[in-house]
Order: C-alpha cells, then structure tokens, then sequence
C-alpha cells in the first residue's frame, strides 16, 4: 500500500503502518482513490447495506494484527438511502477490508481532516425545510395551541399538517359549527376558534409546512429531522404529536396529474370567494358544500358548472330550491349524472375539465379556470411518523 504523499495526492483518512513491531503501531496518511462510478448507480442493485460518511477512531489490536475502524453511516436497503446507523465498527485485515468497499466517484462525504462533510439533506436525499425548536405534527387547534405555549417559553417551532389550511376539522369540515366545550366560552364558532388560535400564535412567528404528512422521523447528532411524503425535512430538537385521531385529506378522484394542479386551480374549499370573481369554475359534489359554493360563486364567477353523480342532491331544502332556482334562470349549470373524467392544462393552470356520463359514457369537455372538490375527506386513522420515534419510545419504556 502506498502512502498518500508517495503519490503526491491530498490524504482522505489515515491507516495503519505496513509494520507493527512497535509499541503503539500509529495510523498515518493513506489514500483511498474515488471510482468512476456514482453513489446511486453503487447502491442501486444492494439489497441491504451501509453507506458510509464518516470515518473515525481507527486502531489496531496489538495482538492479531487487526485494524478496526469507527464509521457513521446510513442504511441501504433495496437501493435506497433510508435511517442513519450509529456505532459502526468495521474490523479485519486493513489491505483486505478497504478492498471490499466500493468508493463512489464523489469522496467529498468523508469526513476526515481534509475533506469537508455532505450535508445530511445531500446525504439522505431530504430538502430541509425548516430548522426549529420544535416540530409540531398537526396544525389543528391543539397545535396551534402547542405553538402559543412553545413561543411563551422562547421555543421556535414548525407546525406540519397534510392540509392546505391551519384549523384541522374545525376549518374544513364544520367551519360553521358551534363549540361549546372551550373554557371561557360558552359557545363559538369552529372557525372563530381557529381564527383566534391562529391570531395568537402569529406574534411568534411559526413556520407552516402545509398540505405535507409527516412520514418519517430520522437522527441527525443531536437533532430529529421529520421527513414528510414529498421528502422534505424538518430539523428539530423536539417532536409534539398533535394530530387528534390521525392526519385526513381530501378524497382525491383518481385522475392523472391532480397534484400538480392543487393550490393553484383545485381547491377542496373556498377561503375567498374573490379569486373565483370573472372565473369558469367546475364544481364537483352533491352536498351541502357543493351547493353553497354554487349559490355564493353565481353571483361573481363567469361560469358555474355544477356536476354530480346522482340525480338527487344532498342539500339543504332551502339551499336545493336557490340551486335549481339559479340553474332556471341560467345562472349556474346542472349536470347530472356525471363524474370526473380527466384535466386539461399546463404548469397547474387549468384550461378545460372532462366529465363522463355515468349511464351512456359519453364524454364532454367543459372549459374551466377552477375546480371545487367537495366530495369528502378520508381520514389515516392514527398516522404518525415512523423511524426514530419508534426507538425513543422502546428506549424509554
């Protein structure tokens, strides 16, 4: 083996001696040359395995002869980079041990005296979002609450929620509804609630990461680092689970690409009816919700199209008479029964929606700027992170 110097290349760690008579055989320069081959192509075909990203504490057993090699390192597990493993220890005949790894061509992870270290988002392929004090797992009034109390003791936090909005149940599904359990009110509106909530937790300045579902919880040092579906990260010293009976989101219809349009031209509610003013929209639904969205958006949309895949209506009698008084007059358009078929647009601007006829199957394209989901929500009943959490809790019990 070669030194490093010899070969007139920086070193990228240490081995040891090629002798070991002395007392204390020490480590000193060597060099491990880089592939020509990516970390990604390398781990594609392992099925288990570690990648590792820190070397350290190397020794020799006086006795045998052996090298062992403290690591820190990630799992590899059917080609994909997944939780961080601690206490590493990689041992054996140094010559032979450093022959069975496989160096990718980018050695820029190894954290040794002249190498810097990849940061953990580039290592474990997660954006980190956010670094804050606190992570808060749900953005119903619990955890608004929870980010309140966090802000009183001087704690940052980051509140994560699979909605589009803060309020949980009480903003999306029964926003109008009283409340007569808060203490200090004999009655409120749901809405009012989380409106008050929020107003309260606003002066400390919390981070929101919205329409995101907490998945995964990984460690990093000293920190957690909470990985949601679309592999973002949250760093964070704590972890508070407020997610009530689980996470819910909207019962998305099986067409193609929905996702890219969300937030931008389909809504699963309405916030503020002036986004709709001089807009075609297309409203999906027979309840309560759809019909009101279609009475209040009559008045300042250019088009309503209301589609539905019954022939009754689940509405209000009073609601019901408005609906078919608008549709009379030619205010709004019925469409029954009909279903979702397809999208049309680009960049997650909507430009026309395909709806099919449940009975005949014939198709019609209706020219859309918006489209209100109202059908329901389903609900992840007891949805919580997985990862490190788990390993808290058997530590600790």
């Amino acid at each position: 083996m070669r030194t490093a110097k010899q070969l007139g290349l920086h070193t990228t760690g240490s081995a040891v001696r090629c002798s070991n008579a002395s007392i204390s055989p020490g480590v000193s320069n060597f060099y491990i040359k880089s592939s020509g081959t990516s970390p990604e192509l390398l781990m594609s075909d392992i099925k288990e395995g570690v990648y590792i990203t820190d070397l350290f504490g190397s020794g020799v057993n006086l006795t045998t002869g052996d090298y062992s090699q403290g690591a820190f390192g990630f799992m590899i597990e059917n080609g994909k980079v997944t939780h961080p493993v601690h206490g590493i220890t990689v041992a054996g005949n140094l010559r032979d041990m450093f022959a069975g790894m496989h160096a990718a061509n980018d050695l820029s992870f190894l954290r040794s005296v002249n190498s810097p270290t990849l940061r953990f988002e580039e290592v474990i392929g997660v954006k980190i979002h956010a670094t804050s004090d606190i992570a808060v797992v749900g953005a119903g009034p619990v955890g608004l609450f929870t980010v309140f109390q966090a802000g009183m003791l001087g704690m940052s936090t980051c509140v994560i929620d699979a909605l589009g909005e803060v309020g949980g149940q009480c903003a999306v599904l029964y926003p109008e509804k009283p409340i007569y359990d808060i203490p200090a009110y004999p009655v409120t509106l749901a809405r009012d609630l989380v409106s008050n909530l929020k107003r309260q937790a606003d002066p400390f300045k919390p981070t929101y990461l919205l329409r995101h579902t907490a998945e995964q919880v990984l460690e990093e040092g000293e920190y957690f680092v909470v990985v949601t579906d679309k592999e973002v990260g949250v760093r964070c010293r704590a972890i508070i689970i407020a997610a009530g009976s689980g996470g819910f989101g909207p019962n998305r219809p099986p067409l193609d690409g929905i996702t890219e349009y969300e937030d931008k031209s389909i809504f699963y509610h309405v916030s503020d009816v002036s986004r709709f003013h001089g807009k075609r929209v297309v409203i999906a639904g027979g309840g309560d919700s759809a019909a009101d969205w279609a009475v209040s958006l009559s008045e300042v949309a250019d088009s309503v199209h209301v589609i539905h895949r019954r022939h009754s209506f689940r509405c209000a009698p009073n609601t019901l008479r408005n609906l078919e008084g608008l549709a009379e007059r030619g205010q709004i358009k019925l469409l029954v029964p009909y279903q979702l078929a397809g999208l049309e647009g680009n960049d997650g601007i909507l430009n026309g929606v395909i709806i099919r006829n449940i009975v005949s199957k014939e198709e019609i394209r209706i020219d859309a700027d918006f489209l209100l989901h109202s059908l329901e929500f389903q609900q992840n009943s007891g949805q919580l992170p997985t990862g490190a959490l788990e390993l808290r809790v058997f530590t600790y019990r």
